[in-house]
């Protein structure tokens, strides 16, 4: 599918196969530990918060995460953005569409009115980027997301998960503990202890013969 839908090139300069990388373990109990011993939260222009994981503590930033993934820092980036003033949501949906519609404040757009190929770009970023447990639409945010990935605009990734995990914490319990894979890699990278009786678990790919089906 990859090979009919040019997307995989739009990824690169978001981290290429370090943000697509879907399969392998996720170590669930470091992985706990994480997301629930975060404290000392920052939510201002930089946010931050620090971790106790397996006695290694560390203080979160997306600088931390930009270096682990080996991204450049990004100085003029699209988003996230502070307000929606400036950004013509009209163009953003008439481009994801195919097709001229206005898109209203607040509205969604129906998975199933999508082009083919932000389909399934859709699916990948709400698994590894703006993820979401909904599935069957998007939001003026995500939609601009696909916008941004599709006009190769700068999104500041580091950032984005740095502040999505926060916002787990803050009681969003429905979005799980997101981020699993790659925070299995980026504590693995500091040295954090694996335990025999750790629980591991690989997450379910996101694009499945029906999703796929859905595309064409």
């Amino acid at each position: 599918m990859f090979e009919l839908l040019p997307i995989r090139p739009l990824f690169d300069s978001l981290g290429g196969d370090q943000v697509l990388l879907f399969s392998g373990p996720q170590n669930l109990s470091p992985v706990h530990e994480f997301y629930c011993n975060m404290h000392s939260i920052r939510k201002e222009l930089a946010p931050s918060f620090s971790i106790w994981v397996r006695k290694k503590s560390l203080v979160i930033t997306d600088d931390v995460f930009r270096l682990f993934l080996g991204l450049p820092e990004v100085r003029n980036f699209h988003f996230p953005f502070l307000t929606h003033s400036g950004v013509e949501f009209d163009r953003v949906a008439t481009e994801l569409c195919g097709t001229p519609r206005s898109w209203i404040a607040g509205a969604l757009i129906q998975q199933n009115e999508l082009l083919p190929r932000f389909r399934l770009l859709k699916i990948i970023v709400c698994a590894n980027i703006h993820v979401t447990t909904h599935s069957s639409h998007i939001t003026e945010d995500q939609g601009y997301v696909l916008y941004c990935i599709d006009h190769r605009l700068h999104i500041d990734l580091p950032a984005r998960i740095v502040t999505k995990m926060i916002t787990v914490f803050e009681g969003h319990k429905s979005l799980g503990f997101p981020y699993g894979c790659f925070l299995t890699r980026f504590l693995t990278s500091l040295g954090v202890s694996i335990f025999e009786d750790n629980k591991f678990a690989s997450p379910v790919k996101p694009i499945t013969k029906l999703t796929v089906s859905q595309s064409q």
